[in-house]
């Protein structure tokens, strides 16, 4: 999927990464979908608390080298934020949440 908005950011996200985006006060973004016979992928919006609701807009690549992994008994633990196990995925600067998925 590639990304471009109005603040300069243009990024390629690939199987297996994140992208973070904080609205805030404004931010004109596009996605562009490749052709594919198969495509998987999870948009989640988080409302900010008032006072944080003009914020300014920002943009994070999160590559795959960048998500920790933990081993689990029967499977592996990818940790997309917040942390577990001793291990730090992203902390965003605004909503602290954790989200982690299982492979």
């Amino acid at each position: 999927m590639k990304h471009k908005d109005n603040l300069g950011f243009e990024d390629t996200v690939e199987d297996g990464e994140v992208q973070w985006m904080t609205a805030g006060s404004g931010i004109i973004h596009e996605e562009q979908l490749p052709a594919s016979e198969r495509m998987l992928g999870v948009q989640l919006w988080l409302n900010l608390p008032a006072k944080d609701k003009m914020t300014k807009p920002a943009y994070r690549s999160i590559k795959r080298d960048q998500i920790p992994e933990v081993e689990l008994e029967g499977g592996r633990l990818r940790i997309l934020a917040g942390s577990y196990d001793g291990q730090q995925g992203v902390q965003g600067t605004i909503s602290l949440l954790t989200i982690m998925i299982l492979r």
